[in-house]
């Protein structure tokens, strides 16, 4: 947000200084309108699941499968985050380690996911096997 309101303001700036300079600006704001408006209208937070989730109104069933299916990325996350402290800068690596510290040692998520999927009757088997639901077995 910051950017586009400093890139309106340089704008506005220039337009009153130097009209000359800002003719093609005008079409660059048009197009980043549009971008702006493609990304609301595709925000992860309308989802259906999402939006019920939000409001409280899932079905016990429909937060089972939600359980069994995000513990795939619960369980792959901390090795895609080694990687990334592997591979990140000296400003940026604490903060990655400390991220990945309290994933795998201080609260392992893994663990507290499978808890998760239990309080809501879903066997630690059924979170951990591979298989996942076919896409019409989902009900939002």
């Amino acid at each position: 947000m910051f950017r586009r309101d400093s890139a309106r303001l340089e704008t506005l700036f220039l337009a009153r200084s130097a009209p000359n300079l800002t003719e093609g600006l005008d079409a660059e704001h048009r197009t980043a309108r549009k971008i702006d408006a493609v990304i609301a209208e595709k925000n992860l937070l309308k989802h259906p699941f999402l939006s019920g989730l939000q409001a409280g109104k899932l079905t016990r069933e429909s937060l089972q499968l939600y359980a069994r299916q995000y513990y795939k990325h619960v369980e792959a996350f901390p090795a895609a985050l080694a990687c990334v402290a592997a591979r990140a800068d000296e400003s940026l690596k604490p903060v990655v380690m400390e991220n990945l510290a309290e994933k795998r040692i201080r609260a392992p998520h893994p663990k507290l996911w499978r808890n998760f999927a239990a309080a809501l009757g879903v066997s630690e088997e059924e979170v951990t096997s591979e298989r996942f639901p076919a896409r019409d077995e989902i009900t939002w």
